[in-house]
C-alpha cells in the first residue's frame, strides 16, 4: 500500500495508518480550510471528512 493510500484509508476510516501530518493536509486541501485539533475528536466532523474523501477511498476498493 502506498503513502497516499494510507492517508485516504487513514481519513475515510479515522485508524491512523501513517503520520497525522500527511493525513492533516490531506484533510486540509479536501476541506478547503484549516483544521482546528479540537475537530479531530468530534465525530460529526469525521462524517464531514469521510464525505469528503469517499470518492478517493472508493475509488481504491476497486
Amino acid at each position: 500500500m502506498t503513502t497516499k493510500e494510507r492517508v485516504i484509508v487513514s481519513a475515510y476510516t479515522g485508524i491512523r495508518m501513517c503520520d497525522m501530518d500527511l493525513i492533516e493536509a490531506y484533510v486540509q486541501e479536501k476541506l478547503g480550510r484549516p483544521v482546528l485539533s479540537n475537530e479531530w475528536g468530534d465525530q460529526r466532523f469525521h462524517e464531514i471528512v469521510q464525505a469528503m474523501v469517499a470518492e478517493d477511498f472508493l475509488m481504491l476498493c476497486e
